[in-house]
């Protein structure tokens, strides 16, 4: 009885570290079957969601999840270039000469200020612009695919609300599905 509790307290401590992604042995990793064989905390296994078994929806999300994500890196990058252009001309008199005009007066910290906190409202404004355009591209291929699964939409939003790679979907998601129910109502 002792050995046996030994043994189960053994294999339980090999299945929490091979869950942490940390085992000392590397052949411990390979005699675990995987992570269909580690329970979670609640005894449910995290690797067996509908969402997942679904692989031509789970596809099409982490697809959509991406494209959101990067809708705002290349516009960040020219946004802060150009804020960047914009005060070192206005600093070494570039526009002054080429406008002809005297910008004296916008060569001060709060011009520069005013410049950078305008770029990164101007971030923040046309970035959820992009990410909503990239979404409504993907939304009704997403729509048909969940439609046609056995998940109902609460279920489904559940599990894109709890997944970490689907993040920058899903509030996406949340939002439009509301939306949806409020026009319905």
């Amino acid at each position: 009885m002792r050995n046996t509790a030994c043994a189960q307290d053994t294999r339980t401590s090999e299945l929490r570290a091979a869950k942490s992604g940390w085992t000392r042995h590397a052949h411990l990793r390979a005699s675990l079957a995987g992570p269909s064989e580690i329970p979670d905390s609640d005894g449910s296994d995290p690797s067996m969601s509908e969402l997942r078994h679904n692989r031509e929806l789970y596809g099409a999300l982490l697809a959509a999840n991406e494209r959101v994500s990067d809708a705002s890196v290349n516009l960040t990058q020219s946004v802060l270039l150009t804020t960047a252009f914009l005060i070192v001309g206005l600093h070494l008199e570039w526009f002054s000469n080429l406008l002809h005009a005297n910008l004296d007066h916008f060569r001060r910290w709060e011009a520069y200020l005013f410049l950078i906190v305008a770029a990164f409202f101007a971030l923040g404004i046309v970035g959820d612009y992009r990410e909503r355009a990239i979404y409504r591209q993907h939304r009704d291929e997403i729509h048909e695919l969940v439609d046609s699964s056995e998940l109902s939409w609460n279920e489904f939003l559940a599990e894109v609300g709890a997944s970490e790679e689907l993040k920058d979907l899903a509030g996406h998601l949340r939002k439009d599905r509301g939306e949806a129910r409020d026009q319905a109502a």
